[in-house]
C-alpha cells in the first residue's frame, strides 16, 4: 500500500517510526540531517515534522522542501509568529502546531527561576566561588503571587505548580472567565492590577500586534520594587531597553528570561552581565519528553491526515 512521504529528523525516525507507520499504512519516512543532507529520495515530500529535536539544526534546511510537493507542515511550536510560518500559510500549505506539548519543561523552567529569585541562588553561587562562608537572607514562595500573563496550555501548567506551593495565582487573558488553578482571572483592562499585585510576573502569552512592548517603562513602573520578571512567550513582548534600565535602577529585582527580541542574544547586550538576570537560549522547552509528547499529537493528526479529516491543531493565521 502506498502512503505518503514524511520527512523527519534523524532521531524520530530511529525511535518512533512505528508509531508514525500505524497512523499511515505505507508511509515512507526520509530523514533529514543537520547538515540538510537526507537518507532517501526527496524528489516529493508530501509532509514535514519540525520537531523539538530540529530547532537549532536540520529546521533550517526543512524549509526548502516548502516550496516543492509539501501539502502539510506540523511543527512542535506553539508560537507560529516567524515570518517563516506567515509564508507556509501564504503559499497554500496546512500548517498545524504542538499545542501544548512543551507546557510541562516549561513551567518547570519558571518554577526554578522563581525559587532561584526567591532564594537568593545567585549569592549563594557568587560566595561558593569566592569560598566565602556567609549567611544571607533567603524568601520563599508561600503565600507571594504570581501573576499569569496568558493562560494557553504553558500558562495554566505555571499556575498549576504555582499552586502546590502555596502561592496566590492572578491571571490575565481575552476573556476572564474563571480557570482551574486561577485564584483569579482578569481581562486585558487588569494588566495594571495584576503588575502591581505580583510577586512575579511571568509572560506566557503569544506575540501579535496587541502584545507587542506589553510591558514597557509604564508597565514595569507598576510592579513591586521586589518582584521578578519571567518571561518565556516571545522577546518582543518587553521594551527591551526599558528592562534594562528598569533592571540597572533596581526598578525592579530581576528577571528571568528565555527570549529575547533579537536572537541570539547580541554579545553586547547588558542583560549578559547584570547580576539579577538569568539567561537561556531560547531552550526552556527542552526535554526528551518533549519529543515523545510533539511526536503523540503529529501522529493523532497524520491519522486525521490520511482519513482527510479536520486536523486538531492546525493553524489558519500565523502570529
Amino acid at each position: 500500500m502506498s502512503g505518503p512521504r514524511l520527512l523527519v529528523s534523524v532521531g524520530v525516525k530511529a525511535d518512533h517510526a512505528a508509531r508514525l507507520e500505524r497512523a499511515a499504512p505505507g508511509l515512507e519516512l526520509v530523514a533529514i540531517r543537520d547538515d540538510g543532507s537526507v537518507d532517501g529520495p526527496d524528489d516529493y515530500i508530501d509532509i514535514a515534522f519540525l520537531s523539538p529535536d530540529m530547532w537549532f539544526g536540520a529546521s533550517q534546511h526543512l524549509f526548502r522542501y516548502l516550496g516543492r510537493s509539501v501539502k502539510w507542515l506540523h511543527t512542535s511550536s506553539a508560537g507560529v509568529d516567524h515570518p517563516a510560518f506567515k509564508r507556509v500559510l501564504d503559499s497554500g500549505i496546512r500548517l498545524s502546531n504542538g499545542g501544548g506539548t512543551q507546557a510541562k519543561p516549561i513551567a518547570q523552567w519558571v518554577l526554578l527561576f522563581m525559587l532561584a529569585g526567591a532564594k537568593g541562588l545567585r549569592q549563594w553561587e557568587d560566595d561558593r566561588v569566592a569560598r566565602r562562608w556567609q549567611s544571607h537572607q533567603s524568601d520563599e514562595l508561600t503565600g507571594r503571587v504570581c501573576g499569569v500573563i496568558g493562560l494557553g496550555a504553558i500558562g495554566l501548567e505555571v499556575a498549576r505548580l504555582a499552586k502546590c506551593l502555596a502561592m496566590e495565582t492572578i491571571g490575565l487573558r481575552r476573556t476572564p472567565t474563571p480557570m482551574e488553578h486561577l485564584d483569579r482571572v482578569l481581562g486585558m483592562e487588569g494588566l495594571d492590577e495584576l503588575l502591581a499585585q505580583s510577586d512575579f510576573v511571568v509572560i506566557c502569552a503569544p506575540l501579535n500586534e496587541q502584545s507587542r512592548h506589553m510591558i514597557g517603562r509604564d508597565q514595569m513602573a507598576r510592579m513591586k520594587p521586589s518582584a521578578w520578571l519571567l518571561n518565556i512567550g516571545r522577546g518582543a513582548i518587553i521594551d527591551e531597553p526599558a528592562l534594562i534600565e528598569a533592571l540597572q535602577a533596581g526598578q525592579i529585582a530581576g528577571a528571568a528570561l528565555d527570549v529575547f527580541e533579537k536572537e541570539p542574544l547580541p554579545d553586547d547586550s547588558p542583560l549578559w552581565t547584570l547580576p539579577n538576570v538569568y539567561v537561556t537560549p531560547h531552550n526552556a522547552g527542552s526535554s526528551p519528553l518533549s519529543v515523545e509528547r510533539s511526536v503523540e499529537v503529529f501522529a493523532q493528526n497524520l491519522e486525521r491526515f490520511v482519513r482527510d479529516e479536520p486536523l486538531l491543531t492546525e493553524v489558519y493565521e500565523a502570529g
